[in-house]
């Protein structure tokens, strides 16, 4: 009898036991699949957080440029509708002149010329009084005899006054530049806004100043920290102007382009 009870009372035990364990296996895998979110998690934050190769280009080609010390270079207020039809060809005896655009007014008897490049971009502006053209400026621009062979100096001494009378007629308030400087204005009024000129220099009768300011597009240091302003948009820009008396008789505007 005991050992009939002895036997029912191990199995008994035997059966408690298996009960238990099957009790606590979905507890330790439920712990397991707890651990599995847990590390799944600072995973998808990680990815969240990492820049593309398009986004770096991005940064990249879009610098933010400090234009504190930057200028916009002089220009006339004459639209590009303006320059349509009116450049090209334009011939005066063996004198011809290609590229370029011709504007005069006859009341103020001065005339300006752009030398354009690709779309309408005035690479060279001349300004200058019809009766006292500095024959300095006439060697400055490039002009051409039939055959493409560029004119001499003395095919445009005797030619170039032709050039002027076909130049296109337009109003006088186009002649003041977007600046305010306008022909027969003083010396010092153009230094207030161009500062000290670089360069002084005499000839045929004209003082002659010159400034240099170095373009944005190929300036390497800070804008803040450059002695002189920069020209905006430009890859070197430089003023030339000839006085009479003190008076601003013609000037030459070069803004270059790569």
């Amino acid at each position: 009898m005991k050992n009939i009870t002895s036997i029912i009372l191990i199995f008994s035990i035997g059966i408690l036991s298996c009960i238990s364990e099957k009790k606590e296996t979905p507890k330790i895998e439920s712990k397991k699949e707890e651990s599995k979110k847990k590390e799944v998690i600072p995973v998808q934050i990680e990815m969240s957080t990492i820049i593309t190769n398009d986004e770096i280009i991005e940064k990249i080609e879009q610098p933010k440029i400090d234009t504190t010390n930057t200028f916009i270079v002089d220009d006339y207020p004459i639209p590009d509708e303006l320059l349509k039809g009116k450049y090209g060809l334009i011939k005066s005896g063996r004198l011809i002149s290609h590229d370029k655009a011709w504007f005069t007014n006859k009341e103020l008897s001065q005339t300006i010329i752009f030398e354009l490049y690709t779309d309408y971009h005035r690479f060279i502006t001349y300004h200058f009084d019809n009766s006292n053209i500095p024959r300095g400026l006439i060697e400055q621009i490039e002009l051409h005899i039939d055959g493409g062979e560029i004119a001499s100096s003395e095919t445009k001494e005797k030619e170039f006054t032709g050039l002027v009378n076909k130049s296109t007629e337009i109003e006088s308030k186009r002649f003041t530049s977007n600046k305010g400087i306008a022909l027969n204005d003083s010396k010092e009024d153009i230094i207030k806004i161009y500062g000290n000129p670089d360069k002084k220099r005499t000839e045929e009768g004209f003082e002659i100043l010159e400034w240099y300011f170095e373009g944005d597009e190929i300036y390497e240091g800070k804008f803040e920290n450059s002695k002189k302003q920069i020209a905006r948009n430009s890859f070197g820009y430089r003023v030339t102007l000839y006085f009479k008396k003190g008076k601003l008789i013609s000037q030459i505007l070069f803004n270059d382009i790569p």
